[in-house]
């Protein structure tokens, strides 16, 4: 029997929720094309990257990326209720 046809007898088994599952990491598993830059900006960006990933550089992954912001978020509005803080102090000073 090829791995084909065990495939299919596998799959044939599988509950509709498994079978998703299956498609998901066959999907996932597919190679996807190399990113072209179109832009003489974009090809120097993607240079500058492979060279960063051949050197051992670590790229973010959407995790990390998500986290960044939520930071970034997070001082900015730290800052902002300081700000206003001082304000107030400023503004019960004067009365």
């Amino acid at each position: 029997m090829s791995k084909e046809e065990q495939l299919l007898e596998y799959w044939r088994e599988l509950s509709p929720e498994a079978q998703e599952q299956v498609l998901q990491l066959a999907q996932s598993l597919k190679p996807q094309p190399e990113f072209v830059p179109q832009t003489p900006l974009g090809k120097k960006l993607w240079e500058i990257r492979q060279r960063a990933i051949k050197g051992g550089m670590k790229l973010l992954t959407m995790i990390h990326a998500g986290a960044w912001k939520l930071r970034n978020e997070s001082i900015k509005k730290l800052n902002e209720l300081i700000d206003s803080c001082h304000l107030c102090r400023r503004g019960n000073a004067t009365r």
